[in-house]
């Protein structure tokens, strides 16, 4: 302001001065000269009067531009404090989410300082699922993102912070998006109280429905509106029962507890609660169940009362349990079994039961005047192991039990095992148990004794005793075994026996002891050990394992004979049974060449027979047609007899025929579908069966490999048997079906007829046996017998199942794999 004053008084000054020297010019000669010199300095002075007047302006407007500057830095600088000092988490991040600006309350928020945030993606301070939700935020809305957000943070110790944010996008001046502005705020505390009590409703829930303990919602009328199902199972009730309302807790008290329940009742409406009492409630079968009882009045105490109700019976039969414990320790004491003391850790036996006093030779006169003291008792020589019993029971509590010695009254020592531990409550007494051991002492002396027997047997037996133990490595091989190998002990421990073993037997003899030794079975193995001088000789090696009476395995122990001999009489025999089978063979031989005669013979025979046959059935038939006239009824009767016979006969020479072609036949393998072959059976049977009444039953028969033609025989002659022997039953019954397993087919035929008598059943499948009469059942004895050929030829089975006047059943069976060999 100054100088433009001072600008203005020059402006004038140096006016004036130009005034003047324009006078004084224009007054001298030197006129025009003057009237530039005057324009000049005219012109100087509206310069000066210009700048004057701009600076001053300039002046203004930067006078100005500082009182503005000063209220904006006022209100930046109240604005800062208001961000820095708000109990809300500020948070600034650019379009790239890298931090900008966070105040201070955001830092602590997350446990850092301010400028380790600053710079820092904002991600960095995210959960996983924070950082997702934002990404696709921020993926979705390019252009800044707006609203509320539960996001997670992560604190720098790690923990999870619970917050709630609200983001508002910034602009520029010109629109143009520059990031985020985040206010924060923690809500952990919020959000932990409410998760305590959302997992405090839901242990309640849990209490409720897990069912360890009863609850219920009653009134003090009795009346029960709620209950849990462990309340219910602890009576035997169900909902249903509770929902009809059956269920009265006043109801289910025995009469001698109501009285505690009306003080229940006063007490709970005095204090609102009453403490847990035991009581019983009534089971819905009668019986009794102690209960644990507390209650407590609800808010509303319309409502009434929620009750909580412990099932006591485990700790009823625990308590029992107990006392039958306390019971039988105090038979233990009193029954003098062990022996029991009570005494002090200076020396003094306090208590002592009649079995200690027997073990040390002291009565309890001696006991009570104080002449027992169980360290004078003590030889010295356990003075260490007293010491240090007496350490375990300071530190503790008990001492392991240890054996030792005790000095007699007659001052002969007795061996014992004792144990010890101090009473609750006291830190110098103890109750020790005292074991007499003398019988085992004397046991493990015989034991010795009987240890050194053994080995003296072992050592000389005729057989070589080897033992190991549950590491399958051998500890024991007794002296004949050492004089066989020619070896040292030390030499046949653990698995250096093995060393002898014949290369050729090596696996297999290893192989058969690991196999049974982790199988705890006992094993025989056969292999070639060699011997001092080098020859390999076959022993039998037999192995049993061992076990304690307890079933605890031990190992195993063994004994092995030399049998070289036997083995070289093995061989000779194998040559004889060798010599033998080739006799056999041939002698086998001779006899199917016999057969084959024989069958040929069968053949020609029945073959000559057949001629003859039918002249004699033609004659006889001529006679009858030409003489039957004047034959009087006898001759006829005869001529029918001979008629009848002669075709029989044929028919038996057909049958021997046919059982001769069935031995001699070439079999030719193929499928054979059974169920077709008895469906073209049963239709060459139709004539037998049109005027008879039968139940058929025919199951599904896999097809097998066989002759078509030869099975196709065996169900006809078997089928023919069922009818023929069925014909005496108004409604005959014939099954056929099968009954398979892995290896063959059994294949059945089963009917209600006459039946046989099984005693006779080996003489049904030969030739010409018949089990009943010719005039009760026609036939010529050959059917089966083929059947049997048939069968036979194929590697199968004929047998047969009867019992008299109740039907029969037929079996055979097929391979499903043929043996064709047998053909």
């Amino acid at each position: 302001m100054k100088l433009s004053r001072w600008i203005s008084y020059g402006f004038a000054i140096a006016l004036t001065a130009a005034s003047l020297i324009l006078v004084s010019m224009l007054r001298s000669p030197v006129a025009p000269i003057a009237l530039q010199v005057l324009a000049g300095a005219i012109a100087l002075g509206l310069i000066v009067l210009a700048v004057s007047s701009l600076y001053a302006k300039v002046y203004a407007a930067r006078r100005k531009a500082e009182i503005s500057l000063k209220k904006l830095q006022a209100s930046e600088a109240r604005y800062r404090r208001l961000l820095e000092t708000a109990y809300e988490g500020i948070w600034v991040i650019d379009t790239n989410c890298t931090t900008e600006y966070v105040n201070p309350r955001m830092a602590e928020m997350l446990g850092y300082r301010v400028e380790e945030i600053i710079d820092s993606s904002i991600f960095k301070f995210m959960d996983e699922a924070a950082q997702r939700e934002l990404q696709w935020e921020m993926k979705h809305h390019p252009t800044g993102i707006r609203g509320q957000y539960d996001l997670r943070f992560r604190h720098k110790d790690g923990s999870i912070v619970w917050t709630i944010t609200s983001a508002n996008p910034i602009f520029s001046d010109g629109g143009l998006f520059r990031g985020t502005l985040a206010m924060v705020t923690d809500v952990s505390d919020r959000k932990q109280l409410k998760e305590t009590l959302h997992d405090r409703e839901a242990r309640i829930s849990r209490l409720i429905d897990s069912n360890i303990i009863g609850i219920i919602f009653a009134n003090f009328q009795g009346e029960i509106s709620e209950a849990n199902d462990a309340f219910l199972n602890m009576l035997g009730y169900t909902q249903v029962d509770l929902q009809s309302g059956n269920l009265n807790w006043l109801d289910i008290t025995p009469s001698e507890y109501l009285p505690q329940d009306e003080e229940m009742i006063e007490q709970i409406s005095t204090t609102k609660a009453c403490p847990p009492f035991e009581k019983e409630y009534l089971h819905k079968d009668g019986s009794r169940v102690p209960v644990l009882v507390g209650a407590a009045l609800l808010p509303n105490p319309e409502e009434g009362t929620v009750c909580y109700v412990l099932d006591l019976s485990d700790r009823k039969r625990l308590e029992n349990e107990l006392s039958r414990r306390e019971a039988k320790i105090k038979r233990l004491v009193d029954s003098n079994i062990i022996g029991v003391i009570t005494a002090n850790l200076n020396g003094s036996v306090l208590e002592a039961n009649d079995a200690f006093l027997q073990i040390i030779g002291y009565t309890r006169e001696d006991l009570n005047q104080g002449k027992i003291r169980w360290n004078e008792m003590t030889p010295p020589e356990y003075q260490q192991a007293t010491e240090q019993s007496q350490h375990e029971l300071r530190t503790l509590g008990f001492c392991h039990s240890f054996e030792k010695e005790y000095i007699r009254k007659d001052g002969s020592r007795v061996p014992i095992v004792i144990g010890s531990a101090l009473l609750d409550g006291s830190p110098d007494t103890m109750i020790g148990f005292v074991l007499d051991v003398s019988d085992r002492k004397q046991a493990e002396a015989a034991l010795r004794e009987s240890e050194a027997r053994f080995r003296y047997m072992a050592d000389t037996a005729p057989v070589l005793i080897w033992m190991s133990g549950p590491d399958k490595l051998c500890n024991y091989f007794n002296q004949p075994w050492l004089n066989f190998t020619g070896r040292t002990l030390a030499q046949e421990m653990g698995n250096g026996w093995t060393e002898n073993i014949h290369p050729d037997d090596f696996e297999r003899c290893l192989h058969t002891y690991t196999t049974s030794f982790d199988a705890r079975q006992e094993f025989k193995a056969e292999y070639r050990l060699r011997r001092f001088d080098g020859e390999y000789r076959w022993l039998l090696d037999i192995g049993v394992p061992r076990f304690t009476p307890d079933g605890e395995f031990l190992g195993y122990i063994g004994s092995c004979i030399d049998i070289g001999d036997r083995k070289q009489a093995e061989v000779e025999m194998q040559q004889i049974n060798d010599l033998l089978e080739h006799r056999v063979r041939e002698r086998t031989a001779q006899l199917e060449t016999a057969n084959q005669e024989l069958e040929a013979f069968s053949y020609s025979v029945s073959h000559d027979l057949r001629a003859p046959l039918r002249h004699i059935n033609g004659f006889v038939s001529l006679l009858q047609k030409q003489a039957a006239p004047v034959l009087d009824p006898e001759s006829q009767r005869y001529l029918d007899v001979i008629a009848d016979t002669t075709k029989r006969a044929g028919t038996m020479v057909d049958d021997l025929l046919t059982f001769s072609r069935m031995g001699r036949a070439e079999m030719r393998y193929t499928t054979v579908k059974f169920n077709e072959l008895i469906r073209d059976v049963r239709q060459d049977l139709e004539p037998e069966t049109a005027e008879r009444e039968i139940i058929w039953q025919i199951h599904p028969i896999p097809n097998v490999q066989g002759d078509p033609a030869m099975l196709r025989q065996v169900i006809y002659n078997l089928v023919e048997n069922a009818i023929k022997y069925t014909q005496g039953r108004t409604q005959a019954e014939i099954e056929i079906g099968t009954i398979g397993d892995e290896q063959e087919v059994v294949i059945f035929v089963r009917d209600n007829g006459l039946g046989f008598d099984m005693r006779y059943a080996h003489k049904l499948f030969g030739v010409f046996q018949r089990l009943h009469s010719e005039p009760e059942i026609q036939g010529t004895g050959i059917g089966l017998a083929n059947v049997r050929r048939v069968i036979h030829r194929h590697g199968g089975r004929t047998w047969a199942e009867s019992e008299l006047d109740k039907g029969s059943t037929f079996y055979f069976s097929l391979p499903l794999r043929p043996r064709r060999g047998e053909e």
